[in-house]
């Protein structure tokens, strides 16, 4: 599906190589064998990792990254404002953005 919404979008001139995709998900479920994943909270081991994919003309193509840093979901919405070209404030503490993923 994601790979379906990205060829629409660059099969467009209104929105080719104009558009930034990110696409992430509201929490993570461990990792169990994900034939027996049926919940998620923090009873489940490791479901609070998430992942991040983004693509766009602004977003480095370097494939799946890994880091040694741990990277946290309070700095996600930081991360997508500094994408757009955007400075993100909010009125309760937020983590700065994630670097080195856009240019």
């Amino acid at each position: 599906m994601i790979e379906d919404l990205w060829t629409f979008i660059q099969s467009s001139p209104m929105y080719k190589n104009k558009t930034t995709l990110i696409v992430t998900c509201g929490h993570g479920r461990g990792d169990n064998p994900k034939k027996n994943w049926t919940d998620h909270g923090e009873k489940i081991a490791d479901a609070g990792q998430i992942w991040i994919g983004a693509l766009g003309p602004n977003i480095k193509q370097e494939g799946e990254i890994e880091t040694k840093e741990v990277l946290y979901q309070d700095q996600l919405a930081a991360t997508f404002a500094r994408i757009l070209g955007l400075n993100f404030t909010s009125n309760h503490p937020v983590a700065q953005p994630i670097e080195g993923i856009y240019k």
